[in-house]
């Protein structure tokens, strides 16, 4: 298949987006222990496939950087961010989503006094994992406005999608003020339900960029 860069681009965005989707769908509540353990087969898949959507998320990002102008401040920047989000994401889910699972997969069969033991490693776990998401978290928020601004100065991509990313910062800014908790898994995923829906413009946008170059 011979496709343009900046095609090839909005596909790997695309694609990362699809399987981000994916994984917030199927993505198991959490609970206590019995639960965690009901649910390591789900977390597991889940997880899994939020890893392998990195990759290609980072490759459509790099594209976007590329054609917005790779030596512009604020395009760079957030690519910059994007990539440190994306490091986040990657060590969240290998924390959460195998490690996790593999760990209390050891103590299926143990005794009910040595699963309350191990409880205050459960807390650090959900305390570690909690760091990553509040990278991640940032990350998102600062790239989606870096790029915005970007997107809005450049005139490269309709500045439509520039006005929705920043729509998109305003909310959430509103948000925390008002007391949303994005650490939830509910609040997690409004948050990133809403940014994988720009990410998903900005990807149909550089589709038919190229169209119009052409």
């Amino acid at each position: 298949m011979n496709l343009s860069h900046n095609r090839q681009s909005s596909l790997f965005l695309l694609l990362g987006t699809f399987l981000m989707f994916a994984t917030m769908i199927l993505h198991p509540v959490g609970g206590d222990f019995e639960h965690l353990l009901a649910v390591s087969q789900m977390g597991i898949i889940t997880h899994s496939l939020a890893i392998f959507s990195l990759p290609f998320s980072a490759l459509g990002f790099v594209g976007l950087t590329q054609w917005l102008g790779s030596n512009r401040f604020f395009s760079r920047l957030g690519l910059a961010f994007m990539l440190l989000g994306l490091v986040a994401a990657m060590l969240a889910a290998a924390v959460n989503g195998l490690t996790l699972p593999f760990f209390i997969g050891d103590y299926a069969e143990a005794d009910p006094a040595i699963i309350e033991a191990i409880h205050p490693i459960l807390r650090y776990n959900m305390a570690f994992n909690h760091s990553f998401d509040y990278l991640l978290i940032s990350a998102m928020f600062l790239s989606t406005f870096l790029w915005s601004i970007a997107i809005f100065r450049s005139g490269k991509l309709p500045r439509w999608v520039a006005f929705l990313g920043f729509a998109i910062v305003a909310i959430v800014l509103i948000s925390a003020v008002s007391g949303v908790y994005f650490l939830d898994l509910h609040g997690f995923r409004m948050f990133v339900f809403g940014w994988l829906v720009w990410i998903l413009s900005v990807g149909v946008a550089l589709w038919r960029a190229e169209e119009e170059v052409n």
